[in-house]
């Protein structure tokens, strides 16, 4: 099936004791103990603001003023449910390649916009 998606970066670097991950285009940071929890939890922070922009009704204005563009991608077909949220697709390189420190781009859908396209 052809889903809308998004594609967005993800850096994680250490920084004092604690290892920060953002998400460059959406203004998102987190953090984690280790390199794989910072990815983790910005991967998780990306998906909640994702669905909370469409909720609130303001994921084309966010979008327009990120700079962010809708693609089409086609993807397995996967459960309803899940369908109804926005969901990490794909990254690339894999993040666990890094080990303390990297960046990766992320591949993330955007379900809402097939409804409304």
């Amino acid at each position: 099936m052809r889903v809308p998606t998004i594609v967005l970066t993800e850096v994680v670097y250490p920084e004092d004791d604690v290892f920060v991950s953002h998400c460059p285009e959406l203004e998102i940071v987190s953090c984690g103990a280790t390199a794989q929890e910072a990815y983790e939890n910005i991967q998780e922070a990306i998906t909640l603001y994702l669905n909370t922009l469409e909720e609130m009704g303001l994921r084309e204005q966010v979008f327009a003023e990120c700079g962010i563009e809708v693609t089409f991608e086609w993807v397995e077909e996967s459960s309803d449910a899940a369908a109804l949220e926005s969901s990490r697709l794909s990254q690339s390189p894999d993040a666990s390649m890094f080990g303390t420190q990297g960046q990766t781009t992320a591949r993330y859908s955007v379900p809402s916009v097939a409804a409304a396209s």
